[in-house]
């Protein structure tokens, strides 16, 4: 491989989450020994040395005879932002959550006045921001909590419970995600487990008040708003009863109210969706799934590719984004804390299968297009079509020669409406829309 992943946080055994602040300073949570410790560490140096802030670990109180009579719980730590030098937050449980105002050196503990556990922090500034909290009701999929939303506008010192109106839905119904696109305008995708779907909610005066704006059909796990209209959504449901899922990238032009596909992928097994999306600017971003794979678009989501050299022993939990090619990520199971340097690492893809072009796209009802693409290796390749919901509806097989090809291809019993396109073989894969008019 030619990245360079530096480590030096051999010091935990499962991630919690990574942030920071600027370039150099960063802060990261670890549970260690199965539950018994948590500690949030942070570094001045971009990840070369670490320093612990909180560490709290749990022990048995006994009598004289030595029996235990009470035991203390580690106070977990489940989620960080680090927002600025004067302010990070991070989440714990019975409603507590911690402030460092002086770069992260030291942290001061607060209690929510619930007290539930706090499992997500996210702050659009040093003085607005959300608090997600809940319990889990089933340790069963698909997970539901009973959560609650906290919102403060003064930095922490007082907070006002906003959460939206489920009711009149017939199930539990959930929030996954919350993105800040500005100062007053908020994005929540909630999940309805008896439709197997999430529905999108907009608020424009910070939380005092969400509409509903979209359902989505897959399950989204996280948002990202770069400005009030322009956003991404990431998710996907489960396709099989072998745990497999696709992994879907939304796009967003105008503000939630409609959404292009921009990934749609179960070509191979996974285990997951995508669990997380972050951007460094307007043009460079990364996703990823809880497995070892990274999606990075540099044309501000339009196209994602696999960077296929992202194969370390263990995949990363989380991770932040710099810049273009630079990245930090806290590595799951191992105690790692990982570093993509720009300044000696590239992108490393999978060039089988060149750009695929489709003409006309959309194709007019009774119309055949013109399929136009490069590859590597010349052999028998699969072309298959997937609607939507994943299901496979079309499929026929081409031998195709090294460089540019040629295929006329004629959807004859295909309704109208949004298709995928998935050509495999020569030991590459990739997919592009079809529109069916």
């Amino acid at each position: 491989t030619i990245y360079i992943w530096e480590h030096e946080l051999n010091y935990g055994t499962y991630p919690r989450a990574i942030d920071c602040f600027d370039n150099k300073n960063c802060a990261a949570i670890y549970r260690v020994a199965q539950g018994k410790q948590y500690t949030l560490r942070f570094t001045s140096d971009v990840g070369y040395s670490w320093y612990t802030a909180i560490n709290d670990t749990a022990y048995y109180i006994k009598d004289e005879q030595g029996n235990v009579v009470d035991e203390y719980n580690a106070k977990r730590l489940f989620s960080l932002d680090c927002v600025s030098e004067k302010f990070s937050i991070a989440g714990s449980d019975s409603g507590r959550y911690y402030i460092s105002r002086d770069g992260l050196k030291n942290w001061k503990e607060y209690y929510h006045e619930d007290s539930i556990d706090i499992y997500d922090v996210h702050f659009f500034n040093d003085e607005i921001g959300l608090v997600l909290s809940g319990w889990l009701i089933d340790q069963n999929p698909p997970y539901p909590y009973q959560n609650y939303i906290s919102i403060t506008n003064d930095g922490a010192e007082t907070w006002f419970e906003l959460t939206p109106d489920f009711s009149d839905l017939d199930s539990n119904t959930y929030i996954d995600a919350v993105a800040w696109a500005s100062e007053e305008i908020l994005y929540l995708s909630a999940y309805n487990a008896a439709k197997d779907r999430s529905i999108i909610l907009k608020s424009t005066n910070q939380g005092k008040d969400f509409g509903r704006i979209k359902e989505l059909k897959e399950r989204v796990s996280c948002l990202y708003f770069i400005n009030e209209n322009i956003g991404f959504a990431g998710g996907g449901n489960q396709v099989s009863k072998k745990g497999t899922y696709m992994k879907n990238i939304y796009k967003t032009y105008d503000g939630g109210h409609n959404w292009e596909t921009k990934v749609f992928d179960f070509i191979k097994p996974y285990t997951s969706s995508i669990k997380e999306i972050k951007f460094s600017d307007s043009l460079n971003g990364i996703a990823w799934p809880y497995s070892t794979q990274l999606y990075e678009t540099t044309d501000g989501g339009e196209t994602w590719i696999i960077d296929t050299s992202y194969n370390m022993p263990y995949f990363c939990y989380d991770m932040h984004m710099f810049g273009k090619n630079d990245i930090i990520g806290c590595g799951f199971l191992s105690g790692h804390i990982w570093r993509k340097d720009p300044t000696t690492s590239i992108m490393q893809t999978d060039e089988i299968i060149g750009e695929i072009k489709i003409y006309p796209n959309p194709i007019p009802r009774g119309w055949a297009a013109t399929i136009s693409l490069d590859i590597d290796h010349p052999g028998m390749y699969s072309f298959s079509v997937y609607s939507i919901d994943g299901r496979l509806v079309d499929s026929y097989q081409a031998f195709l020669h090294t460089a540019e090809n040629t295929i006329e291809y004629q959807p004859e019993n295909l309704p109208t409406g949004n298709y995928f396109l998935v050509i495999s073989g020569g030991g590459g894969d990739a997919s592009v829309k079809l529109v069916v008019d």
